[in-house]
């Protein structure tokens, strides 16, 4: 099956459908024809539709209903199971047409095809005038065609005076139309698996999800089916489905042979217990999906009931008729989906029996789509009332009692509350005729308590606390009251279960699923017969009334049932993206999975299903690890039997790349504990397809690698219960220690609330201002994969105005006084790999992003430093939180064991650490560089070193220290296993891609340490344009200017040395030309030359020129106009100090260091630059006037083409001098490096050159909106 073709035409069919029914709608509201006028009727129904919802939800809806008509009629053609046995929209072969309209054109038309055939006729043979004949006469048929199939297909055909029929798109016909792109979009070959139409319906709203998504809002009720639709892969509904039903049916057969059509078949301690759930025939299994979405896991449920059957010996023919009637059950929140699960459903049924739609009345399936109850509070009660449906609770003397006597009165009085007849006749007497008396006698229904809030509120407020009902009194003031706020203050009270249940069913469309009926199955059912049998003599008053009753009783009768197996891929939707409504039903009625929907539909499910039934269902993993779920794991070990489980990893879905969606399916028996459950781990198989191959290589080979038995009590011995199946007894054993939170304390965090305001990166800001009792201070703030230390470079605003801020501040946070300045150990909060551990210094703050444990014992932290960067932490971190977050509980939660030879760990801890600093400051963004490693190891007055012989001892000095760490490591791993005693479970083997230093410089190939040349040149060229500005100098180490506005004066008191004395003399006005030729003095390339000569020799000048262009792969000249720049703005993380003026096609390019910026530098830039070197251009183009007139053929060839160039560069730098660098010239802007690089920058417009994440459009609307900065327009 082609998906990505599927794709394209689903995405565009529900353009295309939405244009087209949007123009229709406007000609019906717009228009007055005859045509109309006949059927207005339908167009009373679309406007009164259209009064109901908005015209783009109404067009959405039509649009989607004739897709999935259209998609259905195609699937039919393309099949054979029309029952006219003729194509709808599709041609026979050979020609182009639908087959329908050409045999209209032939004189046949169906006799049960309910169509006037001589009005076909007569505009097939011109005798009606139309503009398109053809096209009009199939559009009557095929309205007639989709009206004969309600009787076949109701949840997807509507009657004739459907609304939806006005709105059909006019073109039907033509190679343009909808129905062309149908049959064009869905092959014939696609179309032999009824699989096609879960994958037309994900494809159909997934631009819709994509919108949601991006809007990182809440999520609307009516977008949560295209937030949460997921299409599952085949083989995870085959596992789900055969190790539920299937075992189900293998409990009751145990010598059945439906094994052999079960590959995903895992043999488990269920099939061995003697008290399991006893069914006599296959019409006994109910299999339930909460969330069916198109029907997939329905349609193989299908499939292997099927198998069942048939071998039960039922007669071929019957089958499909008697899963439809008694097996499968769908619930679903969006109709579109419902209409094709219940489509796919019958098409599943019609491909096992030929003749089913064709054998009388055709069996519906039982497809539940969730409508919500229409009728208010208020108009519910009555209804009910008048079929004699409990509104009101029994026992009106436990009200009282709860509330109190005076609450309850008062309550009465003000028409708060009411009661049915037979409730009124239980008040005492002398209370009844005091309402009477004061014409206060209670209506029969609910009254809207919108107006509660002029009661005695300290009274109300008192009571309502006192009692525990509803809110609490401060939430109480700003309450503003709905229906479900009466339901949520009132309700435990006042109302009948059912009222509560039916008033719930406000939000089916929300809930869905979720909603757990309080009343039992049977008083709902005699309910429904109670309203079907209703009679009244007003029964035109009652009708809508007693339809939404109906259908309210018609859900909660589904919901209420009990099922043998409940099989989902639920809606996954963290609490902080639902809706307001869903949120406080969650936190309400599933405290214990709150956490995320998926969670509260294990819940949901277990409680639809009958004792011993079984529970399949595929979410995300975090419920099996995360804190938050912990409560409900305690549930779920005590209550059910986990039988099987595939925990997936991430990549499950082959659409869904990434780690951020981790999965796991899994089987549970709603039993006590029986054994051990079987458990196959497929984290580490990265593909979905491979995934199923390891699958089924585990069930037929135990000893694979991957296939675990765990007993699920162990789980409870494991701090916060997580489902760690692969622990071995002896990791088991290690949670009976104490933990590294007995030795380590964590509080609060550190949060801006604005990091673009707040936070900086070192080198943006004064030097001088850098450090403790200073504006700005160290902030670790995360980073990438890096062990011991390092990931150092942000810095937050420390002032006491900046503090106040946090603390203040309803976004920010603020670390309490007692943890700064303290050492610690530091990770990095979010992370798609391996966790690393890092020295926390004693003078940083650190970040929300960055947790952060602090110990009272240094020698403790040292260790536990130690034992986190080895396997067994990255072991045991995976129980605790295998999701991409490593949060500080998770971290404290991992035992210590101490040892006696403590000392011999921690000196390879603290030479682990000193050598991870070292690999940190050899580069220039780290607050204690020195100098370049090529200057620092040779030693960087000694140059008699050529750069080649200084590149190997650097090489040489690197390998030794990465080798001496990746030992370390190593040693590290075999003392803690040791210690742990997990020698039988754990290897002390590191692979050398895990050490975490060198990186940027080397890789591993093949297990062979590689140094990249060009990296370790670059950083090299880095450091010489450095110390061309005077940043760093050749004879003092470290940052020398790194102050705002500092000068040459200031470089030479700093070093300590005269103009003379200087090894190398920075730029005098901070202007460094990049260039095609050496046009200037202070040319880059000319300075680089000078560096390498003072830095190497003379002498060897050439040779060692030749090597750093060998080992940059260009020359010199090229590397800087082409390659460096950004190579600097990614050494510096997008917030470079060397700022590039450029005109717009390059030509033209300088050099600036920020710190040394003056509101004079662009006016030098102008007058020293770009105007001289137009002068210089200008005289070169003289003499090639003069060549091309006295020189030879080749040389006036050579100068007329070099003359050309330069006129379209002059013409460039005409343009950038006049439009931009001159209107900035006059400016004379000032910067202020507290307001760092992204708001500097882009104070320069066009006149920097361009630098995506920096200065684009997307980053300079987000710099130009900051309101804690007045950016000015400039071009």
């Amino acid at each position: 099956m082609n998906t990505n073709k599927l794709k394209r035409f689903a995405q565009e069919a529900r353009k295309k459908l939405i244009e087209q029914v949007g123009a229709k709608l406007e000609y019906v509201l717009h228009t007055d024809t005859v045509e109309l006028r006949e059927k207005a009727l339908q167009v009373k129904a679309l406007k009164d539709e259209l009064a109901r919802t908005s015209k783009e939800q109404l067009m959405e809806k039509v649009a989607y209903t004739w897709f999935n008509r259209l998609i259905a009629l195609r699937f039919m053609d393309v099949n054979n199971y029309q029952p006219l046995d003729i194509r709808v929209i599709s041609p026979k072969e050979g020609y182009t047409f639908p087959e329908l309209l050409d045999e209209a054109k032939q004189g046949h038309i169906a006799e049960d095809l309910k169509v006037n055939a001589q009005q076909v006729y007569d505009l097939l043979d011109g005798r009606v005038p139309s503009a398109n004949p053809q096209n009009e006469a199939y559009k009557v048929l095929l309205i007639a065609a989709c009206n004969h199939l309600h009787t076949v297909l109701p949840f997807l055909f509507e009657r004739i005076n459907d609304y939806t029929e006005l709105l059909l798109p006019d073109d039907l016909t033509s190679e343009f139309s909808i129905v062309h792109d149908v049959r064009e979009g869905m092959a014939a070959e696609d179309c032999q698996q009824v699989e096609i139409i879960g994958w037309l319906y994900q494809f159909y709203i997934s631009e819709k999800k994509d919108e949601v998504f991006a809007s990182k809002a809440k999520v609307k009720k009516e977008d949560i089916p295209a937030a949460t639709q997921l299409f599952t892969p085949r083989w995870i509904i085959e596992y789900m489905v055969q190790n539920t039903v299937g075992k189900l049916w293998l409990q009751n057969r145990p010598n059945s042979r439906l094994r052999e059509h079960m590959p995903y078949f895992i043999e488990s301690a269920s099939l061995q217990s003697e008290d399991y759930l006893k069914i006599s025939s296959p019409e006994e299994i109910t299999l339930l999906d909460q969330a069916c979405g198109s029907g997939h896991i329905l349609v193989y449920g299908f499939e292997l009931l099927t198998k069942i059957y048939e071998e039960e010996g039922i007669n071929p023919s019957e089958i499909p008729k008697l899963i439809i009637q008694h097996n499968l059950y769908g619930f679903e929140i969006d109709e579109r989906a419902a209409q094709l699960a219940a489509m796919a459903l019958m098409m599943k049924a019609r491909s096992y029996q030929r003749r089913f739609f064709k054998k009388g009345e055709v069996p519906q399936p039982h497809i539940l789509c969730f409508q919500d109850m229409k009728l208010n509070a208020e108009s519910l009660a009555s209804i009910m009332d008048a079929c004699n449906l409990p509104v009101i609770a029994p026992r009106l003397e436990d009200v009282k009692i709860k509330l109190g006597e005076t609450l309850f009165y008062q309550l009465l009085e003000k028409g708060g509350v009411t009661v049915a007849k037979n409730d009124w006749a239980k008040l005492p007497e002398k209370k009844k005729q005091e309402l009477e008396k004061n014409d206060k006698v209670p209506f029969l229904y609910l009254h809207d308590l919108r107006d509660i809030t002029k009661f005695k509120l300290e009274l109300i407020q008192k009571q309502l606390t006192e009692t525990g009902i509803g809110y609490t009194s401060t939430e109480f003031k700003h309450v503003k009251l709905n229906d479900l706020d009466i339901l949520n203050l009132f309700s435990s009270s006042f109302a009948s279960t059912l009222y509560q249940d039916l008033l719930t069913l406000q939000q089916a469309t929300n809930l869905g699923s979720l909603i757990l009926p309080k009343t039992p199955l049977k008083e709902i059912e005699a309910a429904l017969k109670e309203v079907q049998e209703f009679r009244h003599q007003d029964d035109a008053f009652y009708q809508y009334q007693l339809e939404e009753l109906k259908q309210g009783l018609e859900h909660l009768q589904l919901l209420a049932r009990k099922y043998t197996c409940v099989v989902d891929n639920p809606p996954y939707m963290g609490g902080g993206n639902m809706n307001a409504p869903l949120a406080d039903f969650v936190k309400r009625n599933y405290p214990d999975s709150k956490a995320d929907l998926m969670a509260c539909f294990m819940e949901s499910g277990l409680a639809m299903l009958q004792p011993k039934g079984f529970l399949g269902m595929i979410n995300q993993h975090s419920w099996m690890f995360l804190g938050s779920y912990e409560k409900l794991r305690k549930k779920l070990i005590k209550n059910t039997f986990f039988d099987t489980l595939l925990h997936l990893g991430s990549r499950t879905f082959p659409e869904i790349g990434g780690e951020v969606v981790q999965n796991a399916s899994f089987t549970f028996w709603k039993a006590k504990n029986v054994d051990n459950g079987k458990y196959i781990r497929l984290v580490n198989f990265e593909k979905s397809e491979l995934k199923r191959f390891k699958v089924l290589e585990a069930i037929n080979n135990r000893g694979c690698g991957w296939y675990y038995n765990a007993h699920q009590r162990d789980f409870e011995k494991i701090p916060g219960n997580p489902i760690g199946y692969w622990l071995g007894k002896g990791f088991i054993q290690v949670f009976a220690h104490k933990t590294i939170g007995s030795f380590s304390k964590s509080d609060g965090q550190t949060k801006s609330g604005n990091n673009d305001k707040y936070l900086k990166l070192f080198w943006e800001v004064n030097n001088y201002d850098f450090g403790i009792d200073k504006k700005w201070v160290k902030h670790p703030k995360g980073g990438s994969f890096r062990r011991w230390y390092g990931n150092l470079e942000t810095v937050i605003d420390w002032s006491q105005e900046a503090r106040l801020h946090y603390r203040r501040d309803k976004v920010a946070r603020i670390l309490p006084d007692n943890l700064w300045w303290k050492k610690g150990i530091s990770w990095t909060l979010i992370t798609t790999g391996k966790q690393s551990f890092r020295d926390y210094s004693d003078d940083s703050i650190f970040n929300l992003a960055a947790p952060t444990i602090f110990f009272d014992n240094e020698d403790i932290r040292i260790y536990s430093l130690g034992l986190l960067n080895t396997v067994l932490s990255e072991y045991l971190l995976k129980v605790f939180n295998p999701t991409l977050n490593c949060n500080i509980g998770e971290v404290q939660a991992i035992p210590l064991l101490e040892c006696s030879d403590k000392n011999l760990i921690n000196s390879i801890v603290l030479n682990s650490i000193d050598l991870s600093k070292k690999d940190w400051d050899s580069r220039e963004t780290s607050w204690d560089f020195v100098a370049n490693e090529l200057l620092r190891i040779r030693g960087i007055n000694t140059p008699d070193i050529d750069i080649e012989e200084s590149y190997d001892l650097y090489q040489q000095y690197w390998r030794n220290k990465f080798f001496k760490l990746h030992k370390n490591e190593e040693e590290l791993n075999r003392q803690f296993i040791e210690i742990y005693g997990l020698q039988e479970e754990l290897t002390p083997d590191v692979p050398l891609e895990d050490i975490t230093i060198i990186q940027e410089e080397t890789s591993i190939d093949n297990g062979e340490l590689i140094f990249h040349a060009d990296e370790v040149m670059a950083q090299f060229v880095s450091y010489a344009v450095g110390c061309m500005f005077g940043r760093f100098s050749l004879d003092k180490p470290g940052l020398i200017l790194a102050n705002q506005g500092e000068t040459l004066q200031d470089y030479l008191q700093k070093v300590a040395k005269s103009d003379q004395e200087i090894s190398f003399l920075p730029d005098a006005d901070n202007i460094i030309p990049i260039l095609d030729d050496e046009w200037f003095e202070d040319d880059i390339v000319g300075r680089f030359h000078e560096f390498l000569k003072v830095t190497f020799g003379e002498a060897n000048f050439a040779k060692n020129l030749a090597f750093v262009e060998e080992c940059l792969g260009k020359d010199i000249r090229k590397y800087f106009v082409k390659d460096f720049y950004n190579d600097h703005v990614r050494r510096y993380k997008k917030r470079p100090i060397y700022w590039q003026f450029s005109s717009p096609q390059g030509s033209f390019n300088v050099l600036i260091y920020m710190h040394r910026y003056t509101p004079d530098t662009v006016n030098n830039i102008l007058n020293k630059y770009l105007r001289e070197y137009q002068e210089k251009l200008r005289t070169r183009r003289e003499h090639l006037d003069r060549v091309e007139v006295s020189g030879s053929a080749t040389e006036k060839t050579k100068a007329i083409k070099e003359r050309a160039r330069i006129d379209q560069v002059l013409l460039e730098l005409q343009e950038y001098e006049r439009e931009i660098l001159y209107p900035l010239a006059t400016e004379r802007l000032a910067i202020d490096l507290d307001n760092g690089v992204l708001v500097n920058y882009n104070l320069f417009g066009k006149a920097v050159k361009a630098v995506p994440g920096l200065n684009d459009a997307k980053t300079k609307k987000k710099v130009a909106e900051f309101d804690w900065v007045k950016i000015p327009e400039v071009v």
